[in-house]
């Protein structure tokens, strides 16, 4: 059973598992998400995280990207952040650009 996520916590999820994208989580990274949500939403989403597997975390993603991600203008904002944190740690490597063309194909392939 997939977990009903608030849009807030939705976007920390999101950010969390972004962040993992290069298998790396920096300290800055999870600096600047902590900076940008709520302890408690942090927290949870984060322990939600670190017992998903890849794809559980994925399913997560979808469930709840049509509710919270349905227009242009909001993807285009979480991709903003999303680039802002993959720079943070001043590595924007090969597999976070990579992630960011996947995670752009998968939410609008529901369009």
């Amino acid at each position: 059973m997939k977990p009903q996520l608030t849009n807030s916590q939705f976007k920390t999820f999101l950010l969390i598992y972004a962040a993992h994208a290069d298998y790396l989580f920096s300290e800055k990274e999870e600096e600047l998400i902590k900076a940008d949500v709520s302890h408690k939403d942090y927290t949870d989403m984060m322990a939600l995280y670190e017992n998903s597997t890849d794809y559980g975390a994925l399913k997560i993603i979808m469930a709840h990207e049509n509710a919270y991600l349905n227009t242009t203008e909001l993807r285009q904002q979480m991709y903003q952040k999303i680039v802002s944190l993959f720079k943070v740690d001043g590595d924007y490597s090969r597999l976070e650009q990579v992630f960011l063309t996947f995670l752009d194909k998968m939410l609008t392939s529901h369009e």
